[in-house]
């Protein structure tokens, strides 16, 4: 594991505690009354300081790999096929399309699972906040997708809408959509932003383990 500037100074600090803890147990055999209580507490100290060095570096370590880990899973989602999006679950759909979003230069967050105010997923570019619903299903959708990502806009502080699906839109949907000034993005499209997220994802390939870890310790 390569270490940054702030962990080796922790790692010298630490091995000159030890040094100095050696030298006061030497001085300690021929002090015994007063050297052995002054090592003693030295000894404490410094396996203190050790333990929380150690800590903090396995806790840095393993956010690295946790964020290594979420960008990978990005990849997987932006990387499957429509075919494989036709057997998501809602959940699966929601994160294939907010990792869609992101890789498109999107600031994605997505809403917790209930009272959501029909909206799944925020995404963000260039200050403009769009209320996002994802629709998985069979059939087309219908206009009541719009209604619900349009009211649900104002909770979220959303301007601008939107509805994803693997599927068509009816014609009820397109009017309402046209009013409301809601983009409807449909498979052909999705397919689309999935394509360009992949041609982005070829120009800035993520790093691999080792380069990651190397430019964080």
């Amino acid at each position: 594991m390569q270490l940054d500037d702030a962990a080796r100074r922790g790692l010298v600090w630490v091995v000159l505690g030890a040094n100095v803890v050696a030298v006061v147990w030497t001085v300690a055999v021929g002090n015994r009354t007063f050297g052995f209580a002054l090592a003693g507490w030295l000894t404490v100290l410094w396996l203190a300081c050790l333990v929380t060095w150690w800590w903090t570096q396995s806790t840095r370590l393993e956010g690295a790999l946790l964020r290594l880990a979420a960008q990978r899973r990005e990849v997987a989602y932006r990387a499957a096929g429509l075919d494989r999006i036709d057997t998501m679950s809602g959940v699966e759909f929601e994160q294939y399309v907010a990792a869609v979003f992101r890789g498109l230069g999107y600031e994605v967050s997505t809403t917790k699972a209930t009272g959501d105010f029909g909206v799944d997923v925020v995404a963000t570019k260039n200050g403009i906040r769009t209320a996002v619903q994802c629709k998985r299903q069979g059939t087309p959708v219908g206009g009541a997708a719009v209604q619900q990502v349009v009211a649900g806009a104002a909770m979220h502080v959303c301007s601008s809408t939107a509805v994803v699906s693997n599927r068509s839109f009816t014609r009820a949907a397109q009017k309402l959509a046209g009013v409301h000034g809601c983009r409807l993005i449909d498979r052909a499209q999705l397919e689309s932003m999935a394509v360009q997220a992949s041609k982005a994802l070829l120009a800035h390939p993520p790093r691999t383990l080792k380069e990651k870890l190397a430019n964080e310790y």
